[in-house]
């Protein structure tokens, strides 16, 4: 961790490297190709563009958010102290998920639970079978 730590700059002298020439908002740790960018600073709301999602499902009078809702049953939870509704935004630690996949989960372990191509048997025949044809469904949705 120390010689980690040895490599990094601090807030303060990333500043001060700021407004040098050849200096950089990312200081030494930048690659090169990086640290010569000429011009001012980016900022985050120049490099982000705003998505024109659709105000809900086409014909229905619901919206987006709560026809995709529907497919995660944790979301159903209201919070105990307030009575709102879940909102769950932390997907970078561990996304929810749908219950389409916890079905097929539960059916490959209550059904078919093997080895996928390593055995001779019956249970690893139906395993490599459903495993093959997701292979195929996921290949007609990729082209």
């Amino acid at each position: 961790m120390a010689a980690a730590a040895g490599t990094l700059l601090t807030a303060q002298a990333a500043t001060a490297q700021r407004g040098k020439p050849g200096g950089s908002a990312r200081g030494s740790c930048a690659p090169p190709h990086r640290a010569a960018r000429s011009g001012p600073p980016r900022r985050a709301s120049t490099a982000l563009r705003a998505v024109n999602a659709p105000a809900g499902v086409a014909g229905t009078g619901v919206s987006l958010a709560e026809e995709v809702r529907k497919d995660f049953p944790i979301l159903e939870m209201r919070i105990p102290d307030s009575g709102k509704q879940l909102v769950y935004l932390d997907n970078a630690a561990s996304s929810q998920t749908p219950t389409q996949v916890i079905d097929a989960h539960e059916a490959f372990h209550r059904q078919y639970k093997a080895n996928v191509h390593r055995g001779v048997h019956y249970l690893s025949g139906k395993a490599t079978d459903k495993y093959e044809a997701a292979r195929q469904k996921v290949r007609k949705g990729m082209s």
